[in-house]
């Protein structure tokens, strides 16, 4: 359980994804977030490389063009 957010409460269907291009993007990598705020905080970690921070439960990063995690 982190952030009082458990995985369990999270799902993801491929209507989650919709078209990658339309994510905000920081260095190079695409976000996803349904919380504005979390989806804030996920790209400050990746932009300012936050060390041993976790992203919040629920975001989606695409690193390469081909991959979603």
């Amino acid at each position: 359980m982190l952030s009082g957010v458990s995985t369990q409460d999270i799902t993801v269907t491929e209507q989650t994804f919709g078209c990658i291009l339309d994510w905000p993007k920081a260095r190079n990598t695409y976000f996803k977030h349904d919380d504005p705020k979390k989806l804030k905080e996920a790209m400050r970690i990746l932009r300012d490389s936050v060390p041993d921070k976790e992203y919040p439960v629920g975001t989606i990063l695409q690193l390469i063009p081909i991959a979603a995690i």
